[in-house]
């Protein structure tokens, strides 16, 4: 298994089973040979898609000691970090959401390409109805304009977890990912709601 997955997997507190290992490596072909083709992610990022995408949707879990019972993925894009988590996370039901149905159909092909059961939906942020127990969101906007949003839609005692700039922003926690676990400094926040 790829160096940067391992740590990501030892940061997070998972162990996987051979079957979920060779599900990420499967995901990894598959944003490599159909994602990346159809625009899913960036056109330079094939060399970069087990060290900068695969490992870093896996430290998302680090969030939790326990995998919530629900999550939502806002602005899932190619499935990331959605798809890694539903396959780490087998008992949790997982949602992907993003406004393009284009990507929707990308992210459903992967998901029967891998074999793991997500729902889907085509939606815009500002049209989800809450309650909802967990959401990540890898990118979709900066976190203090999707803060408005977490805090209608997340249930009391919820949390979120998103990708951070490199500035505080009031309404969240830091969540640092130590150097040395990912290729690239990454820094994620988590929003807890009351």
């Amino acid at each position: 298994m790829n160096p940067s997955l391992e740590r990501s997997l030892a940061f997070a507190g998972i162990d996987p089973s051979e079957s979920q290992v060779a599900q990420l490596e499967e995901l990894g072909d598959w944003l490599r040979v159909e994602a990346l083709p159809a625009g899913g992610i960036g056109p330079s990022e094939g060399p970069r898609i087990d060290d900068r995408h695969l490992a870093d949707s896996i430290v998302y879990a680090a969030a939790w000691a326990v995998p919530p019972r629900y999550c939502w993925d806002i602005g899932t894009g190619a499935g990331l970090p959605g798809l890694v988590l539903a396959l780490l996370w087998p008992l949790c039901g997982f949602t992907l959401v993003d406004r393009s149905a284009r990507k929707i159909d990308l992210v459903r092909r992967a998901a029967r390409v891998v074999g793991i059961e997500v729902d889907t939906r085509v939606a815009s942020i500002g049209s989800l109805e809450g309650p909802m127990e967990a959401i990540v969101s890898r990118a979709l906007m900066p976190a203090i304009a999707l803060l408005p949003h977490l805090r209608r839609l997340l249930a009391s005692g919820g949390a979120a977890v998103v990708s951070g700039s490199g500035v505080d922003v009031p309404g969240y926690e830091e969540m640092p990912v130590p150097a040395g676990i990912l290729d690239h400094r990454a820094r994620l926040l988590m929003m807890r709601a009351k």
